[in-house]
């Protein structure tokens, strides 16, 4: 139930309200160690790193609570929680300037760009993104990659439909 709140989220001690909804400044949000200001947004965010000083948590908790929070993003290699793409950027300009993020129009918000899904089921589970099996890799499909005819007739993997008037993938 308190995930299905938006301005809600789990945390080791209970449901609470997230960052963004707390604190609306710099010193207040600062002074919470689970939150931290970010000035070109204006906003609060949850302190990834944050989770890590939870009073008498382990690191399997640290990773489930990464995991579960969508701004985060878990990298296993160096057992690190980080800031995902929606975790970093509210804006499409902001977004889309970070190569390894893209811009997902219609939830709206920032996610993961098609290159660093490296796994067929994460990169199909996208609606803006195609697995190129020859390839091995992800790659954001005709219909989002290109949206002239000149830039899609140029691509070799797409074709302009004249019906939709959309990028397609080409005839195999």
């Amino acid at each position: 139930t308190c995930q299905s709140q938006s301005m809600c989220q789990w945390r080791i001690d209970g449901c609470t309200r997230r960052c963004y909804y707390k604190y609306n400044n710099a010193s207040t949000c600062n002074a919470d160690t689970q939150c931290e200001w970010f000035p070109y947004e204006y906003v609060c965010r949850n302190n990834r790193q944050g989770y890590a000083t939870i009073a008498n948590i382990s690191a399997a908790m640290v990773e489930s609570t990464c995991k579960a929070d969508n701004g985060c993003e878990w990298i296993a290699a160096n057992a690190t929680c980080v800031d995902s793409c929606t975790g970093k950027y509210s804006t499409q300009t902001r977004c889309n300037a970070d190569p390894k993020c893209m811009w997902y129009a219609q939830v709206p918000e920032c996610r993961k760009s098609c290159s660093q899904l490296d796994a067929m089921a994460t990169c199909t589970a996208e609606a803006m993104c195609t697995w190129m099996s020859s390839q091995v890799a992800c790659k954001l499909t005709c219909k989002y990659r290109w949206g002239t005819q000149y830039m899609c007739d140029g691509d070799s993997e797409c074709m302009w439909n004249d019906n939709t008037r959309t990028c397609t993938p080409a005839c195999p």
